[in-house]
């Protein structure tokens, strides 16, 4: 098999699931994610040996699971906002833990742990108050399997077509007519043509998609493709700077012809922060 082919495979395959994952019932969609979001920083915590750090995996995944649980939870009104209390002692318990372990760099290792949280965990965890959007203003539910009915997958399934358009475009844009380097010092074949490539056909389709999602505006199209291109290929460089300082070319191998999870959402990690700050502020 070449590795056009193997590309072409594992990327219908991994596309699938995740859209699977929006168009079934939400327990599906909370279940694919967690495992992501556990594969995500398995990969990340694993790297740590390349600069000789040695974070806390388990402990790292475990809240990193519990942050998106609770967040499930809450954003669909099953429990209270209260429950995000039990992360602070997990969060202390992860430093306390750290003195016992007798590690070279400690500082580093519970750093490296908490990063990879913040880093993953967090932002997927917006996700669940995208797909909860409309049960905002709607009291605490009494039945966990009424959730379906207010799923909504039409906020996540419009980002990733975006991010997956952004990136689309700007590769053709940028093999195509790519001259001028974007930071070539972090990723050597972007270009400021793919960049704009991107960006471009990026707010073109977020527009089309909005007279179909028409929960938002031709404004807030253009300014939600507008973020998800700057703060994707942002997203893009950060890995690339922190593969290339430890010298690796791809963060796993969990998708063959792909590189690993954080190679096929490192875009999303810092762009969907922001999206979900601008919708949450704005979008009516």
């Amino acid at each position: 098999m070449n590795n056009f082919t193997q590309r072409t495979l594992t990327g219908a395959g991994f596309v699938s699931v995740l859209i699977a994952g929006l168009v079934f019932h939400p327990l599906f969609f909370y279940f694919i994610f967690a495992l992501i979001i556990m594969l995500g920083l398995w990969e990340f915590y694993g790297l740590g040996k390349h600069s000789k750090i040695e974070p806390q995996k388990f402990s790292g995944m475990f809240l990193g699971l519990l942050i998106f649980t609770a967040s499930f939870l809450n954003a669909a009104n099953i429990i209270s906002s209260i429950v995000f209390i039990l992360i602070v002692p997990i969060a202390v318990l992860i430093s306390i833990v750290e003195l016992y372990r007798r590690t070279p760099k400690p500082l580093e290792n519970i750093a490296f742990t908490f990063f990879g949280i913040i880093w993953i965990a967090v932002p997927f965890s917006m996700f669940n108050y995208l797909a909860f959007y409309k049960l905002h203003n709607i009291d605490i539910l009494n039945n966990i399997f009424d959730i379906e009915k207010f799923f909504d997958n039409k906020l996540i399934l419009a980002f990733f077509l975006l991010l997956w358009s952004n990136d689309t475009f700007a590769y053709l844009t940028g093999v195509s007519i790519g001259k001028r380097r974007l930071f070539e010092r972090i990723s050597p074949k972007k270009s400021w043509e793919g960049f704009f490539g991107g960006l471009i056909m990026t707010v073109v389709i977020s527009v089309i998609l909005s007279k179909y999602f028409n929960f938002y505006s031709i404004q807030d199209a253009i300014i939600i493709a507008t973020i998800i291109s700057i703060f994707g290929t942002f997203g893009d460089l950060m890995e690339s700077m922190y593969k290339r300082s430890i010298g690796i070319k791809d963060s796993g191998h969990i998708l063959p012809g792909h590189g690993g999870i954080l190679d096929r959402f490192d875009a999303v990690f810092l762009s969907l922060p922001i999206v979900f700050v601008y919708i949450i502020l704005f979008v009516k």
